[in-house]
């Protein structure tokens, strides 16, 4: 256990619809259509050395996927050399909760976020900590072991006096979407309990008490991403279906 880290967001590269294929010589070619500006495109193409194609991205075995009419959603390291991640791009998949991100060896992550107000809006978004949680697709002939992000609110409180944990009730989206999560990824909200302590060590007690659930749910993804309404893109698996 351990005080989170509270860090920003590593830099990431080019990402977007895209496609990959293998070369002969074992090199890859990564084909991208990226969101350059409000309804512009551009179209690229990205050479990944050999040494730098991977045998496994998570657990899924790196292969050529994807199609000009059928792609997937690709993101590069910031230099362009390697591909970071791999996910489908739009549809409905069996997951399982695979871990709170955090670096190697290291206490969860927690984002600091401040205040903004969206554009467009008259509202404000206040002040809040997020952390990630990472999906993995289980039982599907291409995408398995492909990882899915999700970003949620840290909204764990604490009570000295009673000496227990709680959801800090916001009555907003970022609450439902975080009672949702635990909801379809195992945690039992009347029998489970975590320990009072600094919010790496509550994280780090939520996730070992997900990994050992190892519950089978639903992740929706919309061009690439869970959509920000997480408590309408998240499920459990209907009855026999896993």
């Amino acid at each position: 256990m351990g005080t989170a880290k509270r860090q920003s967001r590593q830099k990431r590269g080019p990402k977007g619809a895209g496609r990959i294929t293998l070369q002969k010589s074992g090199s890859a070619k990564v084909y991208l259509h990226i969101k350059t500006g409000k309804d512009i495109f551009n179209d690229v193409v990205v050479d990944i050395a050999q040494e730098d194609v991977p045998e496994k991205i998570g657990n899924w075995k790196f292969a050529a996927i994807g199609t000009p009419t059928k792609p997937v959603f690709i993101e590069l390291n910031s230099d362009e050399t390697k591909v970071f991640s791999v996910r489908p791009f739009s549809g409905n998949f069996f997951v399982k909760f695979s871990r709170i991100a955090g670096r190697e060896n290291q206490p969860p992550s927690i984002f600091p976020i401040e205040e903004r107000r969206p554009e467009g809006q008259k509202f404000t978004v206040p002040a809040h900590l997020e952390f990630w949680s990472i999906l993995e697709i289980v039982g599907h002939p291409e995408f398995t072991g492909m990882e899915i992000p999700v970003r949620l609110w840290y909204l764990f409180g604490v009570d000295k006096e009673q000496e227990e944990v709680y959801l800090e009730t916001n009555k907003a989206k970022s609450y439902y979407n975080l009672e949702k999560f635990l909801e379809v990824a195992g945690y039992e909200m009347d029998t489970d309990t975590l320990t009072p302590g600094e919010p790496g060590e509550i994280l780090t007690q939520l996730n070992g008490i997900l990994k050992s659930r190892d519950t089978t749910f639903q992740c929706q993804l919309r061009d690439g991403y869970v959509p920000f309404k997480v408590s309408e893109a998240l499920s459990l698996a209907p009855e026999g279906s896993v």
